[in-house]
């Protein structure tokens, strides 16, 4: 401790030196004087001490590490072992297997490799609605923004289909088919030949139809979020009629599947609205919502903050 007081007594004493100027003199930081001080303290700038480790101290080294990393698990190995568990009938084990690898990276680009991919796809058509809800959400941990698992999972495998048939096998079970829109939306996302594909083979009337048909309020949104994803990104033009009876209907379930002061609801509303644009009778209703906005967001818990631009924006 006296050591390092002695150190800092002497840096304090060059940085701080009085330094002369043209005009006067004053207390100001001495770099010079501060370089030299640490290049002199620095490690590395004398003659090293370091020699041969003996034996006991490797030996104590050895194991250390040994120790260290025997508990630590391979996640490619655990994957293989995910498959085989799967195939041997313990699905929720498997399952819960590729749940945990998801969060290593690397371990997506290993997902078709290995044969996982295949396996989630074919549990997802399960008539086990468990095993195909599980299924697709471990499918929206790896598929989300990987362009190599989300072209494998098409153009190899034709999963699009396979989710959108989730919504005839399961038709009224809304978590699940709310988890199959989700695969949907993590399989094209950002892939601009799978979102133009989507858009041409006409699977837009897929999502309007999903949202029209679900009292759950979740799978409209999720619905209406790809919809509008893909009218920022691409020509819906074939389908503005289609989109626009999705605006009618959702504002006519409002106070049923939305609450009356429901923020999902008027966010989607304000998303539709670009999309066809304002009809005199909406302007006012967002024109309201806003006032409404206005009057309690200050005195609120609430955060408005998103809605309040996206509602400004459309009014």
């Amino acid at each position: 401790m006296t050591m390092y007081r002695g150190y800092l007594s002497e840096r304090n004493k060059i940085f701080f030196r009085r330094t002369p100027m043209s005009h006067e003199k004053t207390n100001l930081p001495n770099w010079t004087g501060l370089l030299g001080w640490s290049t002199k303290y620095h490690d590395g700038t004398s003659a090293s001490q370091l020699g041969p480790m003996d034996g006991e101290r490797r030996n104590w080294l050895e194991n250390a590490l040994k120790a260290a990393f025997d508990g630590v698990e391979d996640p490619f190995k655990l994957m293989h072992k995910a498959v085989n568990e799967i195939l041997d009938g313990k699905i929720s084990a498997g399952l819960d297997l590729l749940d945990y690898t998801s969060d290593f990276p690397d371990c997506a680009d290993e997902l078709d490799k290995i044969g996982a991919l295949v396996v989630l796809l074919n549990l997802v058509k399960s008539s086990d609605e468990n095993v195909v809800r599980r299924a697709l959400e471990v499918l929206n941990m790896y598929l989300p923004n990987n362009q190599r698992v989300q072209l494998a999972a098409q153009l190899k495998y034709h999963a699009l289909e396979i989710f959108k048939a989730v919504g005839s096998r399961f038709r009224g079970n809304d978590e699940v088919i709310h988890s199959s829109l989700s695969a949907i939306g993590s399989l094209i996302r950002n892939v601009d030949s799978l979102e133009k594909d989507f858009v041409r083979e006409n699977n837009i009337s897929f999502l309007v139809d999903a949202a029209l048909e679900s009292n759950f309020e979740q799978t409209v949104q999720k619905s209406v979020g790809i919809v509008c994803f893909l009218y920022d990104r691409h020509d819906l033009s074939s389908n503005l009629i289609e989109i626009e009876n999705l605006a009618r209907s959702i504002y006519s379930r409002r106070g049923t599947i939305f609450k009356d002061d429901s923020i999902q609801f008027w966010e989607i509303a304000a998303r539709l609205s670009h999309v066809r644009g304002i009809s005199p009778s909406i302007s006012e209703m967002f024109r309201q919502r806003l006032a409404w906005i206005m009057a309690r967001r200050v005195t609120e818990r609430n955060d408005y903050s998103e809605e309040f631009q996206i509602l400004s924006s459309s009014s």
